[in-house]
């Protein structure tokens, strides 16, 4: 299912007290890489994290594209055949299936000109990923080639 989306990086962490976790980093915005390339404006974008036992998925996608941090999720349910439903009074999208859970989400901001792309804040929805949790998954990886990650 994952070949159909732009899987920018997955790698695998072993820590000695608890099993691999493998992370996957997912642009589910097709003209993202085109709007890096051709200007200087920086892009806000969202990202949720996902979790199902040892495989962990950072999904983004642009804020145009995605208004809501929901909106991520609804893709990454539709593209791997989960069923979810839409809390319309939260904005938040459920995954029915038990076994993933979303946890937590933020703002990215995508600065072509320093090759930088800055997380900082939280989902409304689903709440922050705590900066520690997030550096560990992106260690080794990059969300754009090139780029620089920083927390906020």
């Amino acid at each position: 299912m994952e070949s159909r989306m732009d899987i920018l990086k997955s790698h695998t962490d072993r820590n000695l007290t608890e099993s691999p976790k493998t992370f996957t980093i997912l642009n589910l915005s097709a003209d993202l890489p085109k709007q890096v390339e051709s200007g200087d404006a920086n892009i806000a974008c969202k990202f949720v994290v996902v979790g199902n036992g040892d495989r962990q998925w950072l999904l983004f996608g642009t804020m145009h594209e995605f208004p809501y941090h929901a909106n991520l999720v609804e893709r990454f349910c539709t593209t791997h055949q989960l069923a979810y439903q839409w809390r319309p009074a939260r904005d938040k999208v459920d995954i029915a299936d038990g076994r993933f859970r979303i946890e937590g989400g933020g703002f990215i901001d995508v600065q072509p000109r320093a090759k930088v792309v800055r997380f900082s804040g939280s989902s409304k929805a689903y709440g922050s990923i705590p900066t520690v949790g997030l550096r560990k998954m992106l260690k080794g990886q990059t969300i754009l080639p090139g780029f620089k990650a920083l927390l906020s």
